[in-house]
């Protein structure tokens, strides 16, 4: 029993490192580090492990987990392959783009600029022009 224990515990103290690499966090070298020197520490560990939990700023252009263009980003419209199931959604696409227009996360300029870009990509399964609004 001590040493299952010992294992289960090991695992626990390194879990903000596997969760930050698996996340693919910005930070991972950095929460690696500090759970290494500092999550001996019961508040270190929590910082370690709460930070590995954070969401992660996206380079702009990259695509968001739920879909879309991650807020706060600008630039990058999400593409007709970004779409759910990868099929070429363009309609859902612009209407997210839409969304972040009125939320003000992108100007009138960039979502002109983003739905033309998203309406001139082939349909990702056919290979065929997307269709026009």
């Amino acid at each position: 029993m001590g040493e299952g224990l010992l294992v289960f515990l090991a695992i626990v103290y390194v879990a903000p490192i596997f969760f930050a690499f698996g996340r693919q966090h910005q930070n991972a070298g950095a929460i690696t580090a500090l759970t290494l020197l500092a999550g001996w520490t019961f508040i270190g560990w929590m910082i370690a492990l709460i930070w590995s939990l954070t969401a992660t700023k996206r380079a702009p252009g990259a695509s968001h987990p739920a879909g879309g263009v991650a807020a706060g980003d600008g630039e990058g419209a999400a593409s007709s392959s970004d779409a759910p199931g990868g099929g070429g959604d363009v309609i859902s696409a612009v209407e997210r783009l839409s969304a972040l227009r009125e939320k003000g996360a992108i100007t009138p300029e960039e979502f002109e600029r983003l739905k033309a870009d998203a309406l001139s990509r082939p349909d990702a399964a056919t290979g065929a022009p997307s269709p026009r609004l």
